[in-house]
């Protein structure tokens, strides 16, 4: 399966993203500026989180492969909610973004070269994040989650950071 980035549905979780940060910083009463640091450190721990759940680099294990597959969609989730946070609070036109495939294959790999994409554009060392969001989708095309998938798992999860909110979380 070659992973497909749909424009339409992209634009739609980047809208839904939008309304979700503007709510948290409207009942937190903060300013996007105050929150950078914390997106990008917020971004890093869902990547380990989501790398745990996923069990690519546990070497020493003998169940290398993760439990469940929506589990580990979940957690990609996580990450995605942050990544496109952080794009947003950098008024990077995410609209217009356009998916490269990797030619990496191997997941630790992966998940570490997102990782060091994103500390170096934090540190201000390089303004790629495309680079980042395209290290990240090609994770999504070798666990060969769909488009489709990732829509309404971020639906979903969207729905809960809602709920969240609503209940003081």
């Amino acid at each position: 399966m070659k992973y497909i980035l749909d424009l339409q549905l992209w634009k739609q979780i980047i809208s839904l993203q939008k309304k979700l940060d503007e709510r948290i910083l409207e009942e937190k009463k903060l300013l996007v500026e105050k929150t950078i640091d914390k997106r990008f450190l917020a971004l890093l721990v869902e990547l380990s989180e989501f790398s745990n759940e996923l069990r690519c680099f546990k070497y020493w294990s003998n169940r290398m492969t993760y439990k469940s597959k929506e589990l580990v969609l979940d957690e990609f989730i996580d990450c995605l909610h942050f990544l496109i946070s952080i794009g947003l609070s950098f008024n990077i036109d995410l609209e217009a973004y356009s998916y490269e495939l990797k030619q990496e294959q191997d997941l630790t790999l992966l998940i570490l070269e997102t990782f060091n994409h994103t500390v170096a554009f934090w540190k201000n060392i390089t303004n790629d994040y495309a680079n980042i969001l395209n290290h990240f989708f090609t994770i999504a095309n070798v666990l060969q989650f769909s488009f489709q998938d990732i829509f309404q798992a971020y639906l979903s999860k969207n729905g809960i950071n809602h709920q969240r909110i609503s209940n003081n979380y």
